[in-house]
């Protein structure tokens, strides 16, 4: 694939992304941010390329060292819960 064309398949998928509300916050590194509620506080859903799940958010004035997980019973991967704590902003 020309560079051409490759930048517009990136450029086309970027725009996808956004259109969720998505914010890309390290297109290197895979780390996004959702917009969402968590205890009655704007906040963002944090997922970073490489991990299962979105486990953990940070409050909109934080960055991704500040992120504090949904559920602290959630140790990681094997752990499943059916009741999240939050609420995704559209």
């Amino acid at each position: 694939m020309e560079h051409q064309s490759l930048a517009e398949v990136m450029k086309t998928n970027v725009e996808k992304i956004l259109s969720t509300g998505c914010l890309i916050k390290d297109l290197d590194i895979g780390l996004l941010d959702f917009p969402a509620i968590v205890n009655n506080e704007e906040v963002y859903l944090c997922w970073k390329l490489g991990e299962d799940r979105i486990r953990y958010y940070h409050r909109q004035d934080e960055g991704y060292s500040g992120r504090k997980p949904l559920d602290p019973r959630d140790l990681g991967p094997a752990t499943k819960f059916n009741n999240t704590p939050f609420r995704v902003r559209r």
